[in-house]
């Protein structure tokens, strides 16, 4: 056997195990979505070193084109498992499309492939999935209730830093892979001593142990996250509570009070809610209010918050907008909400109030003077907004 058919032998013998420690060390105990997936992805890992060893020597095709398409697979699952992280559903023909492009790739290129078929197809397809995961881990650490409740998610949080650089380094090697494949080629004493089978073999083994550190972490982080998310939101809207909010708003404004940053509040209310109740029944009350809670959370950005303060009235934060930014976002809101028509019902109209926070002004005092804009637009004819107009000192 030779030097790389032996540290091919290593990888699987060590993906079967960390998959083995996995399923039945976390996934089983937790039935954590993340667990799940980052055993598929060490799975998988272990299925395509497998294939080499195995049929390499006997039937080069069927290795050459499994073991690309399970490897750029297993990294579309690394993905996956990202954005279970935070809570996104991924739709199944985006992770297997991927691993079965690869292998069609190689399949195709496999009676001219030379030394390595498919080889372009494999590095750019697991630089592009690793990149994807990189990408999602990191979001999600710079989202605010990690960075409010970091004390609580102290060990979560760090597990998250742990796998989002990790996986950015790997992205990196094998974006480097491709470029040295078609530039010097895999037959390159720079490629063979570089980012050959022995670099990779190690690398692969580093992303392992960092897996068998994080998955515990991160699947019971992935559980305390939901029920913190259940405490913390309205049941029906899946928005924010109101202690909640206002304990984010305030981190956020906290954090970046003397940067020059502007914040604004804006407060909806939904107009002649109750006459919807009362001819419609609450069933159909309950469905406008979740359509209007969907269309808000289409038009917010990452940093921004929403919360349903109480029946119809809901409150809004822009982590970096002015007024004009403000009245826009209402407008981005009354579009997809009028969108969510029924067929034989047009949704209510929604009156707001905008007020932009200045100084030293508190989030309650912002949320006051957006109220009272609210007011005002009430008292015009409703289905339209009113924004506090500061005096200048």
């Amino acid at each position: 056997m030779g030097e790389t058919e032996t540290l091919r032998a290593a990888q699987t013998a060590v993906g079967a195990c960390v998959f083995i420690l996995v399923f039945f060390g976390t996934y089983r105990p937790t039935r954590s979505r993340f667990a799940c997936w980052w055993g598929a992805v060490v799975g998988a890992s272990a299925l395509s070193t497998a294939a080499y060893v195995l049929f390499e020597a006997s039937a080069p095709m069927l290795a050459a084109i499994f073991g690309n398409g399970i490897s750029v697979m297993g990294a579309a699952f690394a993905w996956v498992a990202a954005r279970s992280l935070r809570g996104l559903p991924t739709r199944w023909w985006l992770y297997v499309a991927p691993g079965v492009l690869c292998g069609l790739a190689t399949w195709w290129e496999h009676p001219e492939g030379g030394a390595w078929p498919g080889g372009v197809a494999l590095l750019v397809g697991m630089g592009a999935m690793l990149g994807l995961s990189a990408g999602d881990l990191f979001a999600l650490y710079r989202t605010n209730a990690l960075r409010v409740d970091r004390r609580q998610y102290g060990e979560g949080h760090t597990a998250i830093a742990a796998l989002a650089f990790t996986s950015v380094a790997a992205c990196a090697f094998y974006v480097i892979r491709a470029a040295a494949f078609l530039t010097v080629g895999p037959e390159s004493s720079f490629y063979v001593d570089w980012v050959g089978p022995r670099t990779t073999t190690f690398l692969v083994l580093i992303l392992l142990v960092v897996v068998s550190y994080t998955v515990t972490a991160l699947s019971h982080f992935e559980i305390e996250r939901g029920w913190r998310a259940k405490a913390v939101t309205d049941d029906l809207t899946g928005l924010l509570q109101r202690s909640a909010f206002l304990e984010h708003a305030q981190h956020i404004m906290n954090e970046r009070s003397g940067d020059g940053t502007v914040q604004a509040v804006i407060v909806a209310d939904i107009d002649h809610f109750k006459d919807v109740n009362d001819l419609h029944g609450h069933a159909h009350g309950d469905r406008v209010l979740t359509a209007f809670s969907r269309a808000t959370r289409a038009a917010l950005g990452d940093q921004d918050l929403a919360a349903r303060f109480g029946g119809e009235e809901f409150v809004i934060f822009l982590a970096d907008a002015d007024v004009d930014v403000a009245i826009s976002v209402t407008d981005a809101i009354n579009a997809a909400f009028e969108s969510t028509a029924e067929a034989d019902r047009q949704p209510p109209t929604v009156s707001y109030g905008v007020a932009g926070i200045r100084g030293r002004m508190s989030l309650e005092e912002a949320i006051h003077l957006a109220d009272g804009a609210l007011y005002r637009a009430k008292r015009a004819g409703r289905a339209q907004v009113a924004a506090h107009e500061h005096e200048d000192p």
